[in-house]
């Protein structure tokens, strides 16, 4: 096989795995270890054997930023060979609105998006001064096992006050390494009950639909779902959830993408072509654009016929600071096609992605693409705001419950009520129609 051969053959598999993806950072901490995917079949260029520094990662970084990076050609002029660390070598490469470049791990990295499983407790956790919330727990992780609850609060980690881990800056510390095996025993309480609760790092499969729930919105049957990654596995949980909907009858839906940092565009397609009226497929739902350099690397995304198209009426978004990436490019890509409301936070504001590279145990994420949508709207640097801003607690209330605020919002707008809605809200939803027949997926996150 020639070298044209060999590249082609490459960029046709680097298609299906394109990641637009988002870490999420302390103080948001997710204990889950939420990574991206990552691939290198080719070295980027011929450039990138130029040495410019004796470590081979950092020199791998260099040429390969000067090579793919979507701003490459503002990179500023430094000298490349007095870097010791990779993290000091991006960090003095990268431009100043890019918040989203990273290297990481290549073996967790790639679990995470290509196989669904993750090292952790399996909690998210939201920290507010110097109190510490559970806002979810992945049903499959040890945290679930042991019983910890969305809205628990952590008052201790191994018999030290959250006051004091805060202050002293050892919060990251205590909550450890995402090693499996690694223990905590932590102090919780829940109402006015306190216990301790010994969790355990472990490898788990991860969920991706959470809670999914039929409610009635004044007559009407409304779908909830969380979706918490655009992993290659997610889409199989979300065509089997809207499988159960249809056959429960509903016709509205509420998506829930609060805690979703991204994945891969090509799920984020498939997503929105069951969203979108059934005439739009073949439609573009997003396109994506590289440097000069690599133009021929530009691609446009197309929807997908989808059995789905078209069923459901009406739409809602629950969103935050920490919807992102991928999550973004899926209601911007949706946003041409249909109207929909969205309730909570504006978004994190990444408009851009990644071809993601590995070189020895890393896998480099570097911006290598902005994405824009069928009208070529893509400049959300500062985030997609919501229609209706909520700043409510976010760990108050389990997940499909129709009195949990942003649901309950959410509920309101689609029922054509307004925003802001009052904190006093009555939800329009009531009684919760069951479990759903099919999906195996636990109705409500709060699992004993």
């Amino acid at each position: 096989m020639n070298q044209t051969e060999l590249n082609s053959k490459h960029k046709a598999k680097d298609w299906r795995r394109l990641a637009d993806f988002r870490r999420v950072a302390a103080p948001l901490l997710l204990v889950a270890s939420l990574l991206g995917c990552g691939e290198s079949p080719i070295s980027p260029s011929a450039n990138n054997d130029t040495v410019v520094n004796s470590d081979p990662e950092i020199n791998y970084l260099v040429n390969y930023m000067k090579d793919w990076y979507f701003w490459y050609s503002r990179i500023p002029n430094v000298d490349a060979s007095k870097f010791k660390t990779i993290d000091e070598a991006l960090t003095a490469l990268r431009v100043p609105e890019d918040r989203y470049s990273f290297v990481d791990n290549a073996a967790t990295y790639n679990a995470f998006l290509d196989e669904g499983k993750s090292i952790g407790f399996g909690i998210g956790l939201s920290l507010q001064g110097s109190a510490l919330y559970v806002r979810l727990v992945q049903p499959n992780s040890d945290a679930a096992s042991q019983g910890i609850l969305r809205g628990d609060q952590i008052l201790s980690i191994d018999g030290v006050p959250m006051a004091t881990l805060v202050a002293e800056n050892r919060l990251d510390a205590a909550i450890g390494p995402s090693t499996v095996g690694y223990r905590a025993l932590m102090r919780v309480q829940r109402g006015a009950a306190q216990f301790d609760v010994p969790v355990t790092k472990t490898e788990y499969s991860l969920k991706y639909v959470i809670a999914p729930t039929v409610l009635s919105n004044t007559g009407r049957r409304t779908g909830y779902l969380y979706f918490s990654s655009f992993g290659a596995l997610g889409n199989a949980e979300w065509q089997s959830t809207l499988a159960d909907f249809v056959a429960a009858g509903v016709t509205d839906l509420v998506v829930d993408l609060r805690d979703n940092g991204g994945g891969f565009l090509s799920v984020a397609n498939e997503l929105a072509s069951t969203l979108v009226p059934a005439a739009q497929a073949g439609g573009l739902s997003f396109k994506l654009e590289f440097n000069d350099l690599h133009s021929d690397w530009n691609q446009s995304f197309s929807l997908l016929a989808s059995s789905f198209a078209g069923k459901f009426d009406r739409l809602a978004w629950i969103t935050s600071s920490r919807t992102c990436s991928a999550s973004e490019a899926l209601i911007a890509g949706v946003a041409p096609y249909r109207s929909a409301v969205s309730v909570g936070e504006t978004t994190c504001g990444k408009p851009v992605g990644f071809t993601p590279r590995e070189f020895g145990n890393k896998v480099y994420n570097v911006v290598s693409f902005k994405s824009t949508n069928r009208d070529g709207f893509g400049d959300y640097y500062s985030g997609l705001a919501p229609n209706c801003p909520l700043t409510s607690p976010e760990w108050v209330g389990a997940l499909g419950d129709p009195q949990e605020s942003r649901l309950a919002a959410a509920l309101v707008m689609l029922a054509g009520g307004s925003c802001p809605v009052p904190k006093s809200l009555t939800p329009v939803a009531t009684n919760a129609l069951g479990t759903l027949p099919s999906s195996g997926v636990a109705k409500m996150i709060g699992l004993h």
